[in-house]
């Protein structure tokens, strides 16, 4: 007999919460069941038609209608947060597995690279499995320019150690020089001082030049393939974490493109991804860069701070800053849900006032003096009593303080995250408490909580996907085999231009698309060329912030260029950046006409879509008259449903390709338009030397400003972003109407056959009983289908609300490996 899983506490806390949980609805996985049935039956009957073009397209499309809900979608959450908040602790336990996230001995994260945590795969039967790949040869010669300029900065530029940056520098250095050593170690001919440059009449360019040919023969570590990569099974997480903290002592962890780690969990089953991600401001400026390339990737962001100190966060006002405040009024755009995580919520200061009506209201402090007089008592009575007396005044004084610190995050930052996907979630959590054996300690440590929302991120996105099966793609593929079928019974009845209805309207929605074209083009060129009229003022407002700039130290100016324009402050929360500064000067100017551009963007597709629908009406409208057949009303509305459904499939892809052109033109991140113009100017400053460098580079930056370069190379790299993204819409848009064209082809082959032939009736005549069944089961089990549909639209009304974020954006459908 085969053994029976006992369920674990955390898998019954997951099983509550889909209780109330659309995607889990008896009604819906009904609807679900019957929807395979109908498939299978209509499979059967396509089986049985003669063989033709319409045929196979049929199979095609059935196969994707059998597949629509098996196909891979992803939505990636990542953690950030500063080192030592408890980061991968929440990680951890979230997964419901406490040593899969490593953590050192004093609580520091120790993650290195972008660690993504994804539900096991089919066939996989270790507990764990570990997949890194690496860079690519290019990208490692890049990667070992950077560590080779950060191995040689301080001795080169003569950095001394009362400048201010000089630890950071002097911890990449170490850095950079362990990773020289632990890759080139084992190259032939490998010697460390031809590559000091500055010393011994060695120039930077030769020391690149000789570093460039070693990275050539460069060894991948071991157990590594030829296309770069790693996979390795665990059926420890000690070991696994053992074997990640090991490679990351050989120095080789610069080397690592993407890396994953796969296991069983309640919580990813359904796709979700949790990524942890180096800490923020980290001092390591490889590690920071990864963690700040990532997160556009990501559709959520969980921000881990300790409790104490979470509501004035500098990773929330960065992350504020970076994604809602600098894009605040340019319309529509790809913003994460953001929530926050506060940790060590049950380490409870002594000098909190709890009579302080602000902190605690009246009942909560008489609670709280109750249960400091029963602990009093209960001291001199058992010490069992006692303990428990503690432990009740101890969660008492958390929950109070996890209240208000709640009202306080909320009061601060909920209208700053107001756009994104959804409403600014508080989690208050202690990672310690959750790993007691106690079911109230578990229970109140808010893991279980975290749990259960991270568990449900996934419902409301395969929900949507199953609707688009079950109301649209299955739905119009009965149709069309109905519709075909009664040609088959009938073919005399119809002629082939009755048949080929809708043709005419598919040639000429090309006319329509012209017009699409022609609007969404010109709005987003005047965009680009509005900025360009207005460039004396915004050539102005950017020069204003050069005369600041004069007046820096060259070790602050020094730190500006290394990071790529960008740079915090030390000791403060200030984060300056000069692809920020630029950007918002632009934005000043073109702000309303990005929110104009959504608006001309909706209405276009609106009108794209409503002109070829309005053509088919005026057939509705006979047919539904009873002028001609009822299959051809049939076959009328399948042809536009299935039509309009397509299109609204590239309206959909559209708009996230928009979303994401926008997001790169409006920010000034790694990843942006802006960031890309400016770099080349920060790292010829970054690598320039000698007496003289902070009037050069003050130069070079007024050069590119007050020339106006910087908007030119921005608006003409923005220009050339939008026509790729309408030329890639015009190759999906043509791809629709070939589809429903060859569709309607299809469709003529048996009323030419029947005009061609006289018997051709009489050999179809044997299958049509047989398929007249087929459709008549069919159509009892859509009717089925359709009334749990209905109920199970009811029950997502009534758990998320109308139009319940029901949005494919919010996911990706690979698994992006």
């Amino acid at each position: 007999m085969a053994e029976v899983p006992v369920k674990s506490e955390e898998d019954e806390s997951l099983t509550m919460v889909n209780s109330e949980d659309p995607w889990n609805d008896p009604c819906f996985l009904s609807a679900q069941k019957v929807e395979v049935d109908i498939l299978r039956q209509i499979e059967v009957a396509i089986e049985r038609l003669p063989s033709n073009t319409k045929k196979g397209l049929w199979k095609k499309k059935l196969a994707k209608a059998q597949s629509h809900n098996h196909r891979t979608l992803r939505k990636r959450v990542a953690l950030i947060g500063m080192s030592g908040h408890g980061k991968s602790s929440v990680l951890g336990e979230t997964l419901g597995d406490s040593g899969v996230a490593r953590t050192s001995g004093i609580g520091r994260a120790v993650t290195y690279t972008a660690q993504e945590y994804v539900q096991r795969r089919t066939g996989q039967t270790q507990k764990y499995t570990l997949v890194c790949s690496f860079l690519t040869r290019q990208e490692r010669k890049s990667r070992m320019e950077t560590l080779l300029e950060d191995w040689r900065r301080i001795e080169v530029e003569g950095i001394s150690p009362s400048d201010r940056e000089f630890t950071v520098m002097k911890d990449n250095e170490k850095t950079a020089l362990a990773t020289i050593r632990a890759a080139l170690k084992n190259v032939r001919g490998f010697d460390l001082r031809k590559l000091e440059y500055g010393k011994n009449g060695i120039t930077q360019e030769a020391a690149v030049e000789q570093l460039h040919q070693w990275v050539d023969e460069m060894p991948l570590p071991n157990g590594a393939t030829e296309g770069g990569r790693y996979e390795q099974t665990f059926t420890d997480a000690k070991v696994l974490q053992k074997s990640i903290h090991d490679f990351q002592r050989t120095g080789l962890w610069p080397f690592i493109a993407s890396s994953r780690i796969f296991l069983d969990s309640g919580v990813l089953k359904d796709g979700l991804i949790l990524v942890d991600l180096p800490g923020c401001f980290d001092s390591n400026h490889i590690r920071a860069t990864v963690a700040d390339a990532y997160l556009p990737r990501a559709q959520e962001v969980w921000i881990v701070a300790n409790i104490s100190r979470a509501a004035d966060s500098p990773v929330i006002e960065n992350l504020a800053e970076r994604y809602f405040r600098e894009t605040e009024g340019v319309g529509d755009l790809h913003r994460p849900a953001v929530n926050i995580i506060c940790t060590f919520a049950g380490d409870i200061p002594d000098d909190i006032d709890w009579e302080d009506e602000e902190f605690a209201d009246e009942e909560t402090s008489r609670a709280i003096r109750k249960a400091e007089e029963y602990c009093e008592m209960a001291e001199d009575q058992s010490p069992q009593g006692y303990e428990q007396a503690k432990y009740d005044r101890r969660i008492l004084k958390m929950k109070a303080r996890n209240s208000f610190v709640t009202r306080e995050i909320e009061g601060t930052w909920s209208s700053v995250f107001a756009s994104g996907k959804s409403p600014l979630k508080v989690f208050c959590v202690d990672n310690k408490l959750h790993r007691e054996d106690s079911k109230r300690e578990k229970t109140d440590s808010g893991i279980p909580e975290l749990r259960k929302y991270a568990s449900g991120i996934m419902s409301q996105i395969l929900f949507k996907n199953a609707m688009d099966s079950l109301c649209v793609e299955t739905p119009a593929l009965i149709r069309s085999v109905e519709t075909y079928i009664d040609v088959l019974k009938h073919p005399p009845a119809v002629s082939q231009a009755e048949i080929a209805i809708g043709s005419v309207e598919i040639e000429e929605a090309h006319i329509h698309w012209e017009q699409w074209e022609k609007t969404v083009s010109e709005a987003c060129h005047h965009i680009t060329q509005s900025a360009k009229a207005k460039r004396k003022t915004i050539i102005a407002s950017a020069s204003v912030h050069l005369d600041d700039w004069e007046t820096l130290a060259w070790q602050t100016l020094g730190a500006f260029f290394r990071r790529g324009g960008a740079y915090r402050i030390p000791k403060t929360k200030v984060q300056v950046s000069w692809s920020a500064q630029l950007m918002g000067c632009i934005l000043t100017v073109v702000k309303s006409l990005w929110r104009r551009l959504d608006r001309q963007a909706v209405s276009a597709w609106d009108l794209l879509i409503s002109s070829i629908m309005d053509r088919f009406k005026i057939h509705e409208s006979k047919y539904g008259s009873g002028e001609g057949p009822e299959t051809m009303l049939r076959l009328l509305e399948s042809r536009k449903n299935y039509l309009k459904s397509l299109l609204n499939a590239e309206r959909a892809e559209f708009k996230k390709n928009m979303l994401e052109v926008k997001l790169k033109a409006v920010t000034s991140d790694t990843q942006s338009y802006m960031f890309s113009v400016m770099q080349p100017v920060f790292r010829e400053s970054a690598s320039d030397r000698g007496v003289g460098v902070k009037a050069r580079s003050i130069q070079r930056l007024k050069t590119i400003i007050e020339s106006g370069d910087f908007l030119t190379d921005y608006a003409d790299t923005v220009d050339d972003a939008c026509d790729d993204l309408i030329s890639a819409t015009k190759r999906g848009f043509d791809k629709v109407i070939a589809e429903v064209a060859g569709d309607i082809n299809a469709d003529l082959e048996p009323v030419i056959a029947a005009e061609l032939s006289d018997s051709f009736s009489r050999q179809q005549h044997s299958i049509i009983s047989e398929l007249d069944e087929h459709m008549f089961n069919i159509a009892l089990k859509e009717s089925q289908m359709n009334a749990n549909i209905e109920k199970a639209k009811a029950m997502a009304e009534r758990v998320w609300g109308l139009e319940a974020n029901l949005d494919l954006d919010a996911a990706t459908s690979s698994d992006g490996e």
